[in-house]
């Protein structure tokens, strides 16, 4: 789970740039941090880094299919699974908080995965989601250069507008983008 090549060709140690990825993110952990405490589930969670900057006040969840990153974990307050959210390993309306951060790009069913979120969310749930988008400004003018169209787990590809009426059509309502 260390060491990757990027799209781009460039080699980076994923366990050295915790720091660097908790600062990309901090924006996302200051906003759980300012809601009520809950069960807060956290999908491609790696080794829980997001989870383990999270008040202990919350119950904290990781799901990642990856078991060399979850090996890494050093935070026991974090209870991880690594089934497949669509088998329906958590129960409906269990969590206050889903966050998915960088990980439906890399999913083969995109509804399939979205219906399964939603019957595990609570009504008033909030759900974070992260993707790139790939009809940005950078995506045009570099087209198929954009680096992010390289890499091979790139699947599901959504611009700003697709993944909006995407969440909307399955009956999320857009708080902030």
């Amino acid at each position: 789970w260390g060491t990757i090549k990027d799209p781009d060709g460039n080699i980076r140690n994923r366990i050295a740039d915790k720091k660097h990825h908790i600062t990309d993110i901090k924006y996302i952990i200051d906003h759980i941090n300012s809601v009520k405490p809950g069960k807060i589930l956290d999908i491609g969670s790696g080794p829980g880094w997001l989870l383990s900057e999270i008040s202990p006040e919350f119950s904290k969840y990781g799901n990642e299919i990856d078991d060399d990153a979850i090996k890494l974990s050093k935070d026991s307050s974090i209870n991880f699974s690594n089934g497949n959210i669509t088998e329906q390993i958590y129960k409906a309306n269990y969590f206050d908080i889903i966050v998915m951060h960088h990980v439906i790009e890399h999913v083969n069913e995109p509804i399939e995965f979205i219906v399964s979120i939603k019957r595990i969310l609570k009504d008033k749930g909030i759900l974070i989601l992260g993707t790139p988008d790939f009809d940005s400004g950078c995506a045009r003018l570099f087209k198929s250069n954009y680096r992010l169209l390289h890499d091979p787990t790139h699947i599901s590809l959504f611009s700003n507008e697709s993944i909006h009426r995407f969440l909307r059509d399955h009956g999320f309502k857009i708080m902030k983008v």
